[in-house]
């Protein structure tokens, strides 16, 4: 029974349209993420800026409960009843994923053949299927910039997933990042970025933004257009894309 419903669900989602942000930290994709939460299509209950973080949690899956992760129960906006349906949908996947735990130890995301094998796509489905019926929207919006490592195991999961990759110049990123340090006395980490550890993991996320180089580019304000407006439907001429560059791709 939770096998077929697990299945039914699967099935449900690898037919939706979602939508992920990615790109690098502090390129403006929250501020995008804010404005499309705006829209009808995309409005949830309450406006909600939580980041999943989705990837980071799935090698520990058997942990899973009723308070832990908080980032997935916060997404769902708080949502216990909803967040219970969806532990239980996933009760067969935490227990192959308790018997991988080592194999997920050793490899960590290096293996797609491990990560199918702990059928992650089957949870990504069925935690965004309960993440929508719980934020209450038409159309499901997610912003985690670190998905874009991930984005060839996203586009599998969601075949007709669209992304919105946010591109911001990275002297203008890392400069962000000293202002942020500036102004955050808990953010040690940002003041203890070296310019060195910095653009090694620029470089890692935009080879894996390349990805969407395969897409022809568009101008943001066309991107939101075709994004928001089906037939008959209007753009509110104040949601506007802040001056960035967006790349975006999706699979019919």
């Amino acid at each position: 029974m939770l096998v077929r419903r697990l299945l039914a669900i699967s099935a449900t989602m690898k037919g939706s349209s979602p939508v992920f942000i990615v790109g690098e930290a502090r390129s403006g994709t929250s501020i995008l993420y804010r404005t499309l939460q705006r829209h009808s299509s995309f409005r949830p209950l309450r406006t909600n800026l939580v980041e999943t973080e989705i990837f980071s949690h799935l090698r520990r899956t058997f942990l899973f409960g009723t308070t832990y992760p908080e980032s997935l129960i916060r997404f769902m906006l708080d949502d216990e009843v909803v967040y219970r349906d969806f532990l239980g949908s996933i009760r067969v996947i935490r227990v192959v994923n308790a018997l991988a735990v080592g194999l997920n130890l050793m490899f960590r995301d290096r293996s797609d053949v491990v990560w199918y094998a702990n059928l992650n796509h089957l949870l990504l489905r069925s935690y965004f299927f309960h993440a929508a019926r719980a934020r209450g929207c038409r159309r499901l919006v997610e912003k985690t910039p670190t998905n874009t490592i991930h984005l060839h195991r996203l586009w599998r999961t969601f075949p007709r997933a669209q992304f919105l990759y946010v591109y911001r110049h990275p002297v203008d990123v890392f400069s962000s990042y000293r202002r942020r340090a500036a102004d955050d006395p808990a953010a040690g980490w940002a003041a203890r970025l070296t310019p060195e550890d910095f653009c090694k993991a620029y470089r890692s996320l935009d080879r894996a933004g390349d990805q969407l180089d395969a897409r022809p580019r568009e101008p943001a304000d066309d991107q939101i257009r075709r994004l928001h407006t089906p037939a008959g439907q209007r753009i509110p001429t104040d949601l506007r894309v802040p001056e960035r560059t967006v790349r975006a791709a999706g699979v019919d």
